[in-house]
């Protein structure tokens, strides 16, 4: 071949190459990028929903206080809180609300918990009643078998709880039982965490202050997602009518998450109704070092998921929380791999950091707790790791109420 003829063919094969059409991509690639970007949406779209959901419901006035005073029932079980028991017990001596009994329920203790209880019965008559928790079979939750032995030891209409290292305010008797109106069988109350010396325990202080608004939001909404042992108040016949905890007591965690599930479940036994004032605000301290903080949250998370997941209310929510969790940590993978563009992930990270900001921030002045707002940039980045581990840590049982 000539070196005419050579230029002239290679020419030719150039002409040909330019003008031939552009290659389509793929259906895959095209169903690929839609479906990312309709599950962006829409994850994001319902975690919004939700969020503005909550915003409104903590707003909500509270609802008109009942007057009428039946005998109370505070039940506590405790292991071993000789160090702890004090504050509680004198607490619960200076309440202003006449009519109760407080039945503290010794499981096992080697300390000296009984013994201040005792005394605490001689120095205030009729007050204080001490209830001794045998020997626990295995397999059996130890915190829900001394509730029971407490509940069916008192003789209170209404039941309150709370745990032994706790500290409630002089009116919280008089302030839960003024939350149950008529029609109101379970009674969901607030707490809080104390700020603490070190930075853990104040970041802890700010992730309880998201879960307390998470759960007194959705009971507003009528659709009640959690309940605290450190607070909590339901009518004996409503115990009596589902069994108390016998149903879950080869269940280490939830005393509280299986009251809320099984009055949930019942709902001719009447409505779940919250008192969120600071007369009835319950505070507690947060764990020292993460190894406790791991295996409360497993406990935590094994009760929630175990009873609730076949709702497809908090499923659906659930899911969309930890998407949009990932989304904020992963969304410049997601740009780097061409399924998102810059624009559309900062426009989302806005987008939650400001749900975030007005449901957190709207319960931190409710709760007179605005100093925690400053932990919210932090709790921001960490909670799709924190989640996640969460939703494994729940999944595993490997954790324990008291040593």
């Amino acid at each position: 071949m000539q070196p005419s003829e050579s230029a002239a063919t290679i020419s030719l094969a150039r002409n040909r190459k330019e003008d031939a059409a552009p290659v389509p991509s793929s259906p895959s690639d095209h169903i690929a990028v839609t479906f990312f970007e309709v599950l962006t949406v829409a994850a994001l779209g319902v975690y919004l929903t939700a969020s503005g959901a909550a915003w409104w419901a903590l707003r909500r006035p509270s609802p008109r206080p009942s007057d009428t005073r039946p005998f109370v029932s505070v039940v506590v079980a405790a292991r071993n809180e000789a160090a702890r028991i004090p504050g509680l017990l004198a607490d619960l001596a200076a309440q202003t609300y006449p009519a109760f009994e407080a039945l503290i329920v010794d499981d096992r203790s080697t300390d000296g918990t009984a013994q201040l209880v005792e005394e605490a019965a001689a120095r205030h008559p009729g007050r204080f009643r001490l209830v001794h928790q045998p020997e626990v079979p295995s397999g059996i939750s130890p915190k829900k078998l001394a509730l029971q032995h407490g509940v069916e030891a008192s003789h209170g209409e209404i039941l309150l709880l709370t745990d032994a290292d706790c500290r409630v305010p002089c009116t919280w008797v008089a302030g839960l039982v003024r939350s149950f109106q008529p029609d109101v069988a379970m009674v969901l109350g607030c707490s809080e965490y104390a700020s603490g010396s070190t930075w853990f325990e104040r970041f802890q202080a700010f992730e309880f202050l998201t879960l307390t608004a998470t759960m007194l939001a959705s009971a507003r909404l009528g659709i009640p997602l959690g309940a605290s042992g450190h607070n909590l108040a339901y009518r004996r016949a409503a115990f009596d009518r589902v069994g108390g905890y016998r149903s879950g007591l080869t269940r280490i965690a939830g005393d509280d998450m299986l009251m809320l599930y099984l009055v949930r479940s019942a709902p001719e036994l009447g409505r779940i109704g919250w008192a969120d004032g600071a007369e009835t605000l319950v505070r507690t301290q947060a764990v020292a070092t993460f190894r406790d903080f791991r295996n409360q949250r497993a406990r935590w998370a094994s009760s929630g998921m175990h009873h609730f997941r076949g709702d497809v209310r908090v499923l659906a929510y659930g899911a969309a929380s930890l998407y949009a969790n990932v989304f904020v940590l992963c969304g410049p993978l997601f740009v780097w791999t061409g399924y998102l563009a810059w624009a559309g992930w900062i426009a989302g990270v806005l987008a939650k950091l400001a749900a975030d900001l007005l449901v957190y921030g709207t319960a931190a002045r409710r709760f007179s707790r605005p100093e925690l707002l400053r932990w919210l940039p932090l709790w921001f980045v960490t909670q799709p790791v924190y989640l996640t581990a969460m939703a494994v840590w729940g999944s595993r049982p490997r954790f324990h109420w008291k040593s």
